[in-house]
């Protein structure tokens, strides 16, 4: 049950409260008393596969980035979801990655929310490829990717068969399957709510489980990739290629190619 505490201590003491109304202040506060009642909430959760409707049930805040304010492409949509199963998250996540990174299965050359990575040791690595190949006297392409809405067009069947491959199955994978599926989001206004939609696709926004369940469906991007070398941090990608010839530059375009039919059949 110190999981649980240290969970609860990771909440921002000025969060929001959640569309449950749970106070951040008081699951901060009274943590210990609250870790017992928690954790038969989380054992009952996983033993039976069932999250409440409740606790998968987001609030949009759209925040004005600038622009016309008559245009909702100008507003970054903030989702706010239940502090409560975002204590339950965080301990999954932290022992979903202990797995992943001990078996190896994340792509190596992901940088995006892994421990120890960052955007900084993605541009050094990136950096250091292209100065070798300067050196060689060699001419180096590098084509960036910018997959548009790529973590809200996350297929729910096919992130769930990858986790299975991964060896993410019993009592846990039919958790994660309620969790991705049949949850719920409403707009919030100037103190108006919208009635609920259903949301279809994707990794559920404001939730922690989010970011890790994207990197395992990205994964297999560079699977096709033969000739070329590809880095990203979570959905930037980059792929990168040394170039002496005309036939080196076809090869970049094959790998270009295979990524674009990654993109056709996961995104």
């Amino acid at each position: 049950m110190d999981d649980i505490v240290n969970a609860i201590k990771e909440i921002g003491t000025n969060a929001e409260a959640s569309p449950d109304q749970f106070q951040a202040a008081l699951l901060k506060n009274c943590a210990k008393e609250l870790r017992a009642p928690l954790h038969i909430l989380f054992r009952n959760s996983i033993d039976t596969g069932i999250i409440p409707q409740q606790l998968k049930t987001a609030k949009i805040i759209p925040v004005y980035k600038g622009g016309s304010k008559g245009e909702a492409k100008n507003y970054r949509p903030i989702a706010l979801t239940s502090h409560i199963i975002k204590i339950m998250e965080k301990i999954i996540v932290r022992n979903m990655s202990i797995y992943l990174e001990e078996k190896n299965i994340l792509n190596n050359y992901q940088h995006g929310f892994r421990v120890g990575r960052s955007c900084l040791s993605q541009l050094l690595s990136h950096h250091e490829k292209i100065i070798n190949g300067l050196e060689n006297k060699k001419n180096i392409d590098a084509i960036y990717l910018d997959f548009a809405k790529a973590f809200d067009k996350v297929d729910h069947g096919i992130l769930l068969h990858k986790l299975r491959d991964f060896g993410i199955s019993g009592k846990l994978g039919k958790w994660l399957h309620c969790f991705l599926v049949n949850r719920q989001q409403s707009v919030a206004v100037s103190g108006v709510v919208s009635k609920p939609s259903i949301v279809t696709s994707g990794v559920p926004q404001g939730s922690v489980l989010g970011p890790l369940l994207f990197l395992i469906h990205i994964s297999d991007i560079n699977e096709l990739v033969k000739f070329s070398t590809v880095s990203s941090f979570a959905d930037d990608t980059c792929i990168l290629k040394e170039v002496t010839s005309i036939a080196d530059a076809d090869l970049l375009k094959k790998d270009l190619s295979a990524i674009y039919s990654w993109v056709e059949k996961t995104i």
